[in-house]
C-alpha cells in the first residue's frame, strides 16, 4: 500500500493529513474527502489464508501509516517516536517498512530505517541488512540502516557487516557503525544509544 493509497483509505484522518500537507505537499483535506473509500486499488474483499479479512489488515496498516506520517514529520529528531509510542501501532515493523519503501524524501526514509531498531522483526532485519550492505546506497540511508541494526540481536553475520563500516569514508556511516557496535557491547535494548 502506498502513501497515496493511504489518502484514499482514511477519510476520517483528513484533518491530520491536511496538517501534514502544509509541510509535505500531500493532498488537502478536500482532495482526501472526495477520494473513493477503498483499501487499495488492487485489493479485493476476500479472506486471506490466515482467516482474517485482508481489507481490515490494509485499513490497520493505513491507520499506522497515517500516525507515522505525523510522527516522522517532527521538526526535531528528539521529537521522533520512541519504542513506547511505536508499540501503540498495530504493526510497527510493517508500517515502518511500508513508509520507508514509499518515502519520497531522504529524511523520511532515514527516519523510518533508523526507527526500525524498535521493531526488530525478520523483515526489518532483512531490509536493514540490505541497505547497510549496499555500497551503492546513499550514505545517509546506509547510516540510518546501521543505526536501525542496533535493535537487532547481534550475531556473527551482523558483526561482519557492521564492523568494517567503522572505517567507512563517510563520517555518517562510520559514526553509525560505532554507535551500533557500542549498543551491542553494552547490551542496550533496541539500540538505545542510536540517535
Amino acid at each position: 500500500m502506498t502513501l497515496t493509497t493511504l489518502n484514499r483509505v482514511l477519510v476520517p484522518g483528513a484533518l491530520a493529513l491536511s496538517l501534514v500537507a502544509c509541510a509535505t505537499g500531500a493532498p488537502t483535506a478536500d482532495e482526501v474527502a472526495v477520494a473513493p473509500l477503498v483499501a487499495d486499488e488492487n485489493a479485493s474483499p476476500t479472506v486471506d489464508p490466515a482467516g482474517g479479512d485482508a481489507v481490515v489488515a490494509d485499513v490497520a496498516l493505513a491507520a499506522d501509516l497515517e500516525r507515522l506520517a505525523v510522527w516522522l514529520n517532527a521538526r526535531h529528531a528528539e521529537d521522533l517516536p520512541d519504542a513506547e509510542q511505536l508499540a501503540t501501532l498495530h504493526d510497527a515493523e510493517a508500517a515502518l517498512l511500508a513508509y520507508e519503501a514509499d518515502a519520497d524524501h531522504m529524511m523520511d526514509r532515514t527516519r523510518a530505517l533508523s526507527l526500525l531498531r524498535f521493531a526488530p522483526g525478520p523483515d526489518a532485519r532483512a531490509r536493514l541488512e540490505a541497505v547497510a550492505g549496499d555500497a551503492a546506497a546513499h550514505p545517509a540511508a546506509r547510516a540510518a540502516a546501521v543505526d536501525g541494526l542496533a535493535g537487532a540481536t547481534p550475531d556473527d553475520a551482523l558483526r561482519d557487516l557492521v564492523g568494517p563500516l567503522v572505517t567507512h569514508d563517510d563520517a555518517r556511516v562510520s559514526a553509525a557503525a560505532e554507535r551500533t557496535l557500542a549498543a551491542w557491547s553494552a547490551g542496550a535494548p533496541n539500540g538505545d544509544q542510536a540517535p
